[in-house]
Protein backbone atom coordinates (compact mmCIF):
# COMPACT_ATOMS: atom_id res chain seq x y z
CA UNK A 1 0.00 0.00 0.00
CA UNK A 2 1.83 3.46 -1.56
CA UNK A 3 0.17 6.32 0.01
CA UNK A 4 1.83 8.88 -2.02
CA UNK A 5 -0.10 12.33 -3.11
CA UNK A 6 -3.38 10.85 -2.39
CA UNK A 7 -3.87 13.68 0.74
CA UNK A 8 -4.24 14.08 4.28
CA UNK A 9 -5.84 12.53 6.87
CA UNK A 10 -6.57 9.03 5.65
CA UNK A 11 -7.48 6.49 8.31
CA UNK A 12 -5.24 3.19 7.78
CA UNK A 13 -6.17 0.63 10.18
CA UNK A 14 -6.25 -3.27 11.12
CA UNK A 15 -4.20 -4.39 8.01
CA UNK A 16 -3.09 -8.03 7.48
CA UNK A 17 -0.12 -7.97 5.23
CA UNK A 18 1.89 -11.33 4.11
CA UNK A 19 5.12 -11.50 1.34
CA UNK A 20 4.57 -8.38 -0.55
CA UNK A 21 6.48 -8.69 -3.78
CA UNK A 22 9.38 -6.78 -5.21
CA UNK A 23 8.94 -5.70 -8.32
CA UNK A 24 11.12 -2.97 -9.23
CA UNK A 25 11.14 0.72 -9.19
CA UNK A 26 7.65 2.12 -9.03
CA UNK A 27 6.74 4.97 -11.48
CA UNK A 28 5.96 8.57 -10.09
CA UNK A 29 2.42 9.91 -10.70
CA UNK A 30 2.79 12.71 -12.15
CA UNK A 31 5.72 11.72 -15.07
CA UNK A 32 4.87 7.69 -15.56
CA UNK A 33 8.83 7.05 -15.39
CA UNK A 34 9.92 4.35 -12.85
CA UNK A 35 12.21 5.73 -9.85
CA UNK A 36 14.97 4.67 -7.40
CA UNK A 37 12.78 6.37 -4.47
CA UNK A 38 10.12 4.45 -5.26
CA UNK A 39 10.64 0.98 -4.35
CA UNK A 40 8.06 -1.77 -4.49
CA UNK A 41 8.18 -4.70 -2.12
CA UNK A 42 7.50 -2.70 0.73
CA UNK A 43 3.96 -3.35 2.64
CA UNK A 44 3.14 0.37 3.81
CA UNK A 45 4.77 3.39 2.09
CA UNK A 46 3.30 6.58 3.57
CA UNK A 47 4.11 10.21 2.45
CA UNK A 48 6.60 12.54 4.25
CA UNK A 49 4.85 15.47 2.53
CA UNK A 50 0.72 14.52 2.42
CA UNK A 51 0.83 14.13 6.87
CA UNK A 52 -1.69 13.55 9.13
CA UNK A 53 -2.52 9.74 8.34
CA UNK A 54 -4.01 7.78 11.10
CA UNK A 55 -2.04 4.56 10.85
CA UNK A 56 -3.07 2.33 13.51
CA UNK A 57 -2.67 -1.74 14.21
CA UNK A 58 -1.31 -3.09 10.59
CA UNK A 59 0.65 -6.30 10.79
CA UNK A 60 3.17 -7.16 8.03
CA UNK A 61 4.97 -10.24 7.73
CA UNK A 62 7.15 -12.31 5.01
CA UNK A 63 7.84 -15.62 5.20
CA UNK A 64 11.48 -15.63 4.16
CA UNK A 65 13.49 -14.70 7.38
CA UNK A 66 15.74 -12.32 5.50
CA UNK A 67 13.26 -9.93 4.16
CA UNK A 68 11.15 -10.56 7.26
CA UNK A 69 14.43 -8.84 9.02
CA UNK A 70 14.88 -5.82 7.07
CA UNK A 71 12.33 -2.91 8.42
CA UNK A 72 12.19 -1.63 5.29
CA UNK A 73 10.21 -4.15 3.45
CA UNK A 74 7.78 -3.27 6.35
CA UNK A 75 6.94 0.17 6.31
CA UNK A 76 8.67 3.19 5.28
CA UNK A 77 8.33 6.93 4.47
CA UNK A 78 8.40 8.16 1.26
CA UNK A 79 9.33 11.78 -0.21
CA UNK A 80 7.40 13.21 -3.02
CA UNK A 81 10.32 15.10 -4.29
CA UNK A 82 13.22 12.36 -4.27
Amino acid sequence: MRLLGCGQNLMVEHNIVVDTIDTGSGFHYLTGVPNDWLPTGTSFSLSMQDGGHNFYDNWTYHTDPKINENILRHIHVLCDYG
